[in-house]
């Protein structure tokens, strides 16, 4: 039995909404409120899967404990960088790097260096 606790965000018309267990929790709902009472139940980690927006609205809110990156061997012409909107730098420690020679992939780990 799964017993992982799936939290949802959704941004529509520059509105982010929490879903949890297909429960609608609060539209506008405040983020930094809700991850922390998530951090706060016993249970393993949280993982954040998504893309440029909700990175950075996490990011910007010091919500990221740790960054797990994977580093693809490709340049794109176009696309989205992920941190091009950070408004205040964020010190990142390095804590791993693992190089998947079949793919030509690096998978980092960095934590934020808090001050």
């Amino acid at each position: 039995m799964c017993s992982v606790i799936k939290v949802r965000f959704f941004s529509r018309f520059q509105r982010i909404g929490l879903y949890l267990h297909k429960t609608y929790v609060k539209k506008n709902a405040d983020i930094a409120e809700e991850i922390a009472r998530l951090k706060a139940q016993p249970g393993n980690n949280l993982v954040l899967w998504g893309g440029v927006r909700i990175a950075l609205t996490f990011a910007q809110l010091g919500l990221i404990d740790e960054y797990w990156l994977l580093i693809q061997p490709k340049v794109l012409g176009s696309g989205q960088p992920l941190f091009i909107a950070i408004k205040d730098r964020i010190n990142l420690k390095l804590v791993s790097a693992r190089a998947h020679n079949t793919v030509g992939a690096v998978a980092v780990r960095y934590q934020p260096v808090r001050e």
